[in-house]
């Protein structure tokens, strides 16, 4: 790490070695100046999307684009058939006692948004996930190869099915997509000219991939 005010001091000070103004001078600048200099190093040197958290993480996905989206509610439910209850080991639809539930969500474009602490937004774990995946496909075409990579920085195996100017994902599990990240894939993620991205439906919750 340099010394701001060594080097300044070096290089003036072969001229005007004898000059106690400058000397005062710099000794009042070189504080504020070094603390500059060594905050610019501490961001050069973690500017890794691994490492960076916060606001330098932030800072990191605006580069390309990517901004932290809101924290998702995770204890949702969706209508379904009464024959369908029998198996929802996991009460995924709602059957719940009312204090555990408003009736329902609306969703809009910022998906269905943390009903317990409203206002928050992703962890930087899940955000180096939209980051990663942005970067693997920031300015590259749309090859079999890249959509793969893309969809795995999610944490997501799936198979891709194309099709001319088109490419369909599909999950191994339903689950492994919840429903903002399905949007965001197909809405707000890699949009590649002239190529539709979408999402194969799935009856069953296991697809073979």
């Amino acid at each position: 790490m340099s010394n701001v005010y060594q080097e300044i001091f070096d290089k003036l000070f072969a001229k005007y070695k004898n000059s106690p103004n400058i000397l005062g001078t710099f000794e009042i600048l070189s504080s504020p100046l070094q603390d500059s200099n060594d905050a610019i190093d501490w961001v050069l040197n973690n500017l890794s999307i691994d490492e960076a958290e916060g606001e330098l993480l932030d800072f990191i996905g605006g580069w390309i684009g990517v901004v932290r989206p809101p924290a998702q509610e995770e204890d949702i439910f969706w209508l379904c058939r009464d024959e369908e209850v029998a198996d929802d080991i996991d009460n995924h639809h709602g059957l719940s006692t009312d204090a555990m539930t408003e009736g329902g969500y609306l969703t809009g474009d910022d998906g269905c948004l943390s009903k317990a602490d409203p206002g928050t937004y992703v962890s930087d774990e899940i955000f180096r996930q939209y980051i990663r995946a942005k970067a693997s496909t920031f300015r590259k075409t749309a090859t079999r190869e890249i959509m793969f990579n893309y969809i795995l920085q999610f944490g997501i195996r799936s198979k891709l099915i194309e099709s001319n100017r088109s490419v369909t994902i599909e999950p191994f599990s339903y689950d492994d997509m919840n429903y903002f990240l399905r949007d965001y894939v197909t809405e707000k993620g890699f949009r590649p000219a002239g190529i539709e991205i979408a999402i194969e439906p799935q009856e069953n919750p296991d697809s073979e991939v």
